[in-house]
């Protein structure tokens, strides 16, 4: 450590620096693990897909539509689906506006519908017919994934044989 001495400050001249008292300090360096190439390539086509029909849509937004599309299947309420996506309520009926038919000032992409069911007095989300190809865009670079490795093992087997 460096000691600056505040009395060569006070009267005009440089200030004095104590090398005897400098200590070098550690300097750390992390390392990281080595990227997977392939599934970071993989994550990124995905995100792409989506920007491609979404481009001001945020990662937050797109992670509410992925809860929405893996709960189609039993449709839990609104509620429910912002406890599963772990963020609260309003704001997930923010990104769900997004989503469906838009806010007043910003239109909607419509790849979600949002209804209000009186009787169970909930809303109710469905996903679109342009929410399922979104979805099935966000998905095929995993299939291609799939499907190269299937080739791969293929090719593997006839080899042994």
């Amino acid at each position: 450590m460096l000691k600056l001495d505040s009395r060569d400050c006070k009267s005009g001249r440089s200030l004095a620096l104590s090398a005897a008292n400098a200590k070098v300090q550690p300097v750390f360096f992390f390392f990281f693990p080595p990227i997977d190439e392939a599934r970071t390539q993989q994550a990124r086509n995905m995100l792409k897909a989506a920007r491609e029909v979404m481009p001001d849509v945020s990662i937050a937004t797109l992670a509410s539509f992925l809860e929405v599309a893996l709960s189609s299947g039993d449709q839990p309420s609104a509620k429910t689906l912002a406890e599963r996506a772990g963020i609260p309520y309003a704001r997930f009926m923010r990104h769900v506006d997004v989503l469906a038919e838009g806010t007043r000032r910003v239109p909607g992409h419509k790849v979600l519908s949002k209804t209000y069911n009186d009787a169970l007095r909930r809303h109710e989300i469905q996903m679109t017919g342009k929410g399922l190809s979104l979805l099935d865009a966000i998905n095929a670079p995993l299939r291609e994934n799939t499907d190269q490795r299937r080739r791969v093992i293929r090719s593997g087997e006839t080899a042994d044989r």
